[in-house]
């Protein structure tokens, strides 16, 4: 294994984590021939290099970089669970454990504990237990246990460490102590708040939280047992997060999501003063990390796939090298149903008459276009489209009036945005005709209904691994799924004049061309919800409907080996529908 520098790095990077000194780093990167690859990170002399391996993985696997360099991955799900340890010293890679619990997330062990190599979280769809991983390679168990799902620890010192316990629609931040297994609460603002620990600096003592109290999010902050403060300087609507402390622990590194683009800033705890950070346009891509030699963080933008940034306060924003075969986008204003919304434009200048014009939705549904490298939106540009990544109601990054929409709303206010859009868009094109939409999971539901509510004006449409309603999905998805719908109030059914949010129901509607793909290892969305669906359209007749089915992939169809022939069967079927 040899490290080599890589700047530009011109290829997507994901999963990215860097070990808790800033030395080292390690990410999934795809090969087009063979899926996902563990790449190793090793930062030497103020510049980055990295490693290849031959270890394959996929983007719902974990990785934990560890003091040194050594790499841990947690593959599989369910009861397969692996854990394999990466030397890129030594060249090795070596199974160390078998977890059997059905799922397990890997945690840094507390700091200057040499005897583990890392924890476990595992929870059997009850209770959170704790596990050590031993520098032996044993799993042993912690004392203790948390009802229901826990997640993240913040190492408090000694070996109290602290946890987000996750109790229906709400969070709170617990105090475990790994020795005796006492549980005590930490902050638990009230019933219905998201509440959780984030970073401890064990130099300054200086505890960091958040909470979505009162409808913003909020850092605060406390050091020993003190009540906790939450400045307004660290408060935003569109959501804030802190990153990491600087190595004093009286600064910290704050990231806000400001519509597509992320906004970094360092704020002062002592003094409570607030500083920007000059990056370029574009948007965090990970973790961060905070050394003497300054702040790094890794970065991506529309024509950039990935970059470390070095920041520090004051300092002029680096220039970032545009990758080749990458494609430049810029931030457009559109007007929706009931007022403007932000997207971002690929492709040609005038995009509205352009011979071939896609309106991308994105999934999630709590997620967002944001202004980054996107591999589909990329390629779909370099095949001579233009791309609308559209951020309807219901996105994030935009404040709480903008993302409640979704609670109770899946397919009301977001659909009626994307109708809007597609009817303004089709009555300026004339004898061009209307925009194709795409969409993926939830995008891929709402481009079906988009596609059933205003089919005169939709001359095409690609959905990928969609599903026919949330009442469905409920009844036939994954417990992360169910828990999300429930959190989301997914099920209520909408009364207006298009009636439920059922495709099922609607099909019949549905006249353009459309192409359906899915996953037939789908974790999320049952492949059975594309094939019923492909089924539905066939025996109605109305619409010409193909059905790509991919073997062996999951969720993400444009991250594992099968990336290349999707994009390429994407762009083939959308190129076409332009000609």
């Amino acid at each position: 294994m040899r490290f080599q520098s890589t700047e530009p790095w011109n290829h997507p990077r994901h999963n990215v984590r860097l070990a808790p000194d800033g030395r080292w780093g390690a990410a999934l990167r795809r090969n087009p021939r063979s899926g996902q690859r563990v790449e190793v990170w090793r930062r030497q002399a103020g510049a980055w290099s990295a490693a290849s391996t031959t270890v394959r993985a996929s983007v719902d696997d974990q990785l934990l970089v560890l003091p040194g360099g050594q790499v841990l991955l947690r593959t599989g799900a369910g009861t397969g669970h692996e854990l394999r340890l990466i030397d890129p010293r030594r060249h090795a890679v070596v199974t160390v454990a078998r977890p059997p619990q059905p799922v397990v997330h890997l945690l840094h062990a507390a700091p200057g504990d040499r005897r583990t190599r890392c924890l476990l979280t595992a929870y059997d769809g009850q209770v959170t237990r704790l596990f050590r991983l031993t520098s032996a390679h044993r799993l042993i168990r912690c004392p203790g246990e948390l009802p229901g799902y826990a997640h993240g620890v913040v190492w408090l010192g000694g070996r109290r460490l602290a946890m987000t316990q996750v109790a229906g629609h709400a969070s709170s931040a617990v105090v475990l102590d790994t020795s005796s297994g006492e549980v005590r609460p930490l902050l638990d603002v009230g019933a219905a708040t998201e509440d959780r620990a984030e970073l401890y600096s064990p130099r300054s003592g200086l505890l960091v939280v958040r909470t979505d109290a009162g409808g913003a999010e909020r850092v605060g902050f406390a050091r020993a047992d003190e009540t906790f403060w939450f400045p307004d300087e660290t408060t935003a609507e569109g959501g804030i997060a802190p990153l990491t402390l600087d190595p004093d622990g009286h600064q910290v590194l704050l990231h806000e999501q400001c519509g597509v683009h992320s906004r970094l800033a360092v704020y002062d705890v002592g003094r409570r003063t607030r500083t920007a950070l000059a990056t370029p346009p574009g948007c965090l891509r990970g973790p961060a990390a905070w050394t003497r030699s300054g702040i790094e963080v890794p970065w991506s933008a529309p024509d950039v796939p990935h970059a470390m940034l070095r920041l520090r306060p004051g300092t002029p924003p680096p220039r970032l090298t545009p990758a080749s075969g990458a494609h430049p986008a810029r931030v457009v204003t559109v007007d929706g149903a009931a007022g403007p919304l932000e997207a971002i434009v690929y492709g040609e200048r005038d995009w509205t008459r352009a011979p071939g014009l896609v309106i991308a939705l994105h999934g999630g549904p709590l997620s967002a276009w944001h202004f980054e490298y996107d591999p589909l939106l990329s390629d779909l540009a370099g095949a001579g489209l233009s791309v609308l990544a559209l951020n309807q109601r219901g996105s994030t990054g935009y404040g709480s009036g903008h993302v409640r929409h979704i609670r109770g709303g899946w397919g009301g206010p977001d659909l009626d945005d994307v109708t809007t859009v597609i009817r303004a868009l089709a009555a300026g094109r004339g004898d061009l005709g209307g925009p194709a939409v795409l969409g993926q999971s939830y995008g891929a539901y709402l481009a079906l209904l988009a596609a059933c509510a205003v089919p005169e004006q939709v001359s095409g449409c690609v959905a990928v691994a969609p599903f026919r309603s949330a009442a469905r999905l409920y009844a036939h998805g994954a417990v992360a799924v169910r828990r999300l719908i429930d959190r989301l109030d997914g099920r209520r059914e909408i009364t207006d004049t298009l009636g439920p949010r059922d495709v099922f129901r609607l099909a019949d509607r549905l006249t353009a061309r459309t192409l359906l793909v899915h996953g037939d290892r789908d974790e999320v969305i049952p492949v059975e919800e594309s094939r019923a669906l492909h089924t539905r359209f066939l025996a109605l007749r109305r619409a010409d409907v193909t059905y790509l089915e991919v073997p062996g992939e999951g969720h993400d169809l444009f991250s594992g080996v099968a990336a290349e022939s999707v994009l390429a069967t994407v762009r083939g079927f959308l190129t076409k529908e332009r000609r």
